[in-house]
């Protein structure tokens, strides 16, 4: 099955999302939302109450890449990176929930507005810190024991409730830092929990999430949230705001 799937219907975007772990989708399971979550193979381990969903969600893609397919592909923008770009993922959510009269174009205009408002940028306020703890001696090795402080900011409501985390991490291939967005979900909000509680992703092969008025206002915040993580990321979602805005 694909990975993400969608369905349209007034006030209600349902999401259709694969339960295996694959590259951005990763499950896990922690007791409530402030614990660290421990990853499991959902292919031989079954789904419990305490799993979730963590989703490194992504709002574009590169022109014409045949593994990120789009429903926006005839809307272009260039983003930071100088690069032909098409609103993906996050940005298609969005799109759908104003087909959905889930949001209006004024709710688009306040945001934008709000977006470009905000001076803040995690990259440039938060620098990885180091701190040396002690000498250890591991199997006849010396070692100088170093934490690394990485943090990560969360917003939820609730225990149990949906989620979106920006975590501090440092970059692959360039000195620095780079905030990293995930929206997670935990099993129990997911419309179809309690066909996936105590299956594992061979035997159900996909949770089903509606986006409606109650929870609408977490697609809207990962925009907000994704516009203050760096200027690079503010100039990308502005850009393709201010299209979605003109449909």
């Amino acid at each position: 099955m694909e990975d993400i799937r969608h369905e349209v219907s007034l006030n209600k975007v349902k999401l259709h999302l694969i339960t295996k772990n694959k590259g951005k989708f990763r499950w896990k399971n922690r007791e409530n939302n402030s614990k660290y979550g421990e990853g499991f193979a959902t292919r031989t381990t079954p789904f419990e109450e305490e799993s979730y969903m963590e989703w490194q969600i992504g709002y574009d893609s590169d022109i014409n890449r045949p593994k990120k397919t789009t429903i926006l592909k005839e809307i272009e923008f260039i983003g930071s990176n100088k690069k032909r770009k098409n609103p993906y993922e996050l940005s298609e959510i969005l799109f759908l929930a104003k087909e959905a009269k889930l949001i209006s174009n004024k709710n688009l205009e306040e945001l934008i507005f709000e977006i470009k408002n905000r001076k803040f940028s995690f990259d440039e306020q938060y620098k990885i810190e180091t701190n040396e703890k002690e000498t250890v001696k591991i199997s006849d090795f010396v070692f100088h024991r170093q934490d690394i402080v990485l943090p990560t900011f969360s917003y939820y409501e609730s225990d149990r409730s949906l989620s979106i985390e920006i975590s501090i991490q440092k970059q692959q291939y360039a000195s620095g830092v780079q905030p990293m967005v995930y929206f997670t979900i935990p099993i129990s909000c997911f419309d179809n929990s309690a066909d996936l509680l105590g299956k594992t992703s061979r035997e159900v092969d996909e949770a089903t999430l509606s986006i409606t008025p109650s929870n609408i206002h977490y697609i809207l915040n990962l925009f907000r949230y994704f516009g203050i993580c760096s200027w690079r990321h503010r100039h990308d979602v502005l850009s393709i705001l201010e299209l979605l805005a003109a449909q």
